[in-house]
């Protein structure tokens, strides 16, 4: 039988009877937790060189430069050595309205028509990664996008142990859509061990068919599983930036029977987000 989709947030663990604090005041425990100085900085952008592990029918292991702003609506810098063009390196990226490209020793190109659409659909897949990582990298932005907030009890289990958590579930407006999301923070540490983000209405996603919707193999639910926080330090400095983010995130997908399956790998090796990152612009006509 499958659960409704809106249901599989709930099903991840029993509830337990409320916790005395609100929910408002969990998140701000949160919110304080991630800080490390006196002064708090809000994350606009970053820059990240991780090694990423993918996973699926293709598995394959990158070493990626990933350079993200969301001001002024959001551009990207993606760099990795592309296994699929013959190990060269290759730039791929979007200026807030255009899609481009570029090989290695070759001028950039814009990624138009139907012979670049793998890009772009890779772009738009590491453009909503980014805007995902923010929201873990700077939990004041999700305070600031939640609605119909609700706290419980519930234990996870994290480096091998049962750990007692809080479970922040609620409404979240992220990518100009409304989504559920539950927040699983740490009762000791106070930092999310886990973040579910799942689309309100499954079927807009299947363009409107039910059937498709109640297709298991249809992916509802995102799944973030958070560890090994760390006080990234300025680029060639010992001094920190002053926030604890999470050096390792593996992504799920759970579909409508709860099942779950991993997605990728990524283990962040230099967090770079107090200095705004120099990100590609393509010049010449639009």
């Amino acid at each position: 039988m499958l659960l409704p989709p809106l249901l599989l947030l709930w099903a991840a663990a029993p509830q337990a009877p409320a916790a005395e604090r609100t929910p408002e005041e969990a998140l701000a425990l949160a919110v304080a937790a991630q800080r490390t100085g006196d002064k708090d900085h809000r994350v606009e952008f970053f820059g990240i060189d991780l090694n990423l592990r993918e996973r699926g029918e293709t598995p394959r292991e990158l070493e990626v430069t990933l350079l993200y702003d969301s001001r002024r609506r959001g551009s990207l810098q993606l760099i990795l050595d592309d296994s699929g063009r013959g190990g060269v390196r290759v730039e791929k990226g979007y200026d807030g309205e255009r899609y481009w490209l570029k090989e290695q020793d070759h001028e950039p190109i814009l990624l138009d028509g139907r012979d670049f659409a793998r890009d772009r659909e890779l772009i738009d897949d590491t453009l909503g990664l980014c805007e995902e990582l923010l929201l873990l990298f700077d939990l004041e932005r999700l305070k600031a996008r939640t609605s119909d907030l609700e706290l419980a009890q519930a234990t996870l289990f994290v480096g091998g142990q049962q750990r007692p958590h809080e479970v922040l579930r609620g409404a979240i407006s992220l990518a100009d859509r409304r989504r559920r999301f539950a927040l699983w923070l740490d009762r000791e540490t106070w930092l999310p061990s886990r973040l579910t983000l799942e689309a309100d209405d499954p079927t807009a996603e299947a363009g409107g068919d039910e059937a498709a919707a109640a297709d298991p193999e249809v992916l509802l639910a995102q799944e973030f599983d958070l560890s090994a926080y760390h006080d990234f330090p300025f680029l060639g400095s010992d001094s920190t930036q002053g926030r604890l983010l999470p050096r390792l995130v593996r992504e799920y997908r759970r579909d409508a029977e709860g099942d779950r399956t991993q997605v990728r790998i990524l283990e962040l090796q230099l967090v770079q987000w107090r200095l705004a990152p120099r990100i590609r612009k393509l010049e010449g006509p639009r």
